[in-house]
């Protein structure tokens, strides 16, 4: 089977370590009252709950504060303020799941560390979102973002680029030299719908050889693939989970063929499902 035949769900691993799915809005109301209707739900579900600001965000890829000012045109200091409610709990494969909804954004965060597919993750959201419509008097959809880091530990070379196209960090005649700089790189669908962004590195360090109890060199490669959409009217579809769930995945097969772009055929030939 050739690269481009295989699909994600030929695929039965990954080098995913952070999932992000969020929607920026600006509303009519306030996002206390949904919470005062489905919280003790959404609680029972996830099993911690806090009321937080800004700078008490634990996970990684916190929300970008100036994107949200530049598309709600809300102020920097109301964004850092405004209350957070927080939902969190490690789902049946070990991931750390991370629930974020405020008067501005709802954000689904995953740490992985047993990742596998995104499908639950993508109800969830829609679920959550459409329970939110009903309760909220008017939500005016402004972005949507989708974005994936992968990353894996390398202890030469040689195995770096048995799993990344050289082509797709720039090197030609296997001529490497490791200078730990990003690669940042910007485009748009045929439709010119959807943009990604992606950012892509190799950096050198150590890591702790767990076997052998020592510390080794080792190289970190790391693919950051931000995907995004303004909405144009289209909000008025996301009044079901299916239609929600649809435009969602054509997102997502778009970041998937960026990233089968930057992996060989051999990488994505050892997680093909026996």
């Amino acid at each position: 089977m050739k690269k481009d035949e295989i699909t994600r769900d030929q695929l039965c691993g990954n080098i995913m370590r952070s999932l992000t799915i969020q929607i920026d809005y600006n509303l009519i109301g306030n996002i206390q009252t949904f919470i005062n209707e489905v919280g003790k739900e959404l609680y029972q579900e996830f099993g911690e709950y806090n009321k937080i600001s800004e700078n008490e965000i634990k996970i990684e890829l916190k929300p970008d504060l100036n994107e949200l000012q530049k598309n709600l045109s809300i102020p920097i200091k109301e964004l850092e303020t405004t209350i957070i409610h927080s939902f969190e709990k490690k789902d049946l494969d070990d991931n750390l799941v991370t629930l974020l909804i405020s008067d501005y954004y709802m954000l689904l965060s995953v740490k992985c560390n047993n990742y596998k597919k995104i499908d639950d993750y993508l109800i969830k959201f829609a679920d959550v979102f459409l329970k939110m419509k009903k309760k909220i008097d008017y939500i005016n959809c402004k972005r949507f973002g989708l974005r994936k880091i992968g990353y894996d530990f390398y202890e030469n070379v040689n195995e770096i680029f048995k799993d990344f196209e050289q082509k797709s960090f720039f090197i030609l005649n296997n001529n490497f030299i490791l200078n730990n700089e990003k690669i940042l790189q910007s485009v748009k669908t045929e439709d010119e719908k959807y943009n990604i962004n992606i950012s892509k590195f190799i950096d050198g360090g150590e890591i702790f050889d767990e076997l052998n109890k020592e510390i080794k060199k080792a190289y970190r490669v790391v693919l950051d693939l931000d995907g995004y959409f303004y909405f144009n009217n289209q909000e008025k579809k996301w009044d079901n989970q299916e239609n929600i769930i649809r435009e969602i995945s054509i997102l997502n097969d778009y970041l998937f063929i960026l990233f089968k772009d930057h992996v060989t055929e051999e990488f994505l030939k050892k997680f093909i499902k026996k």
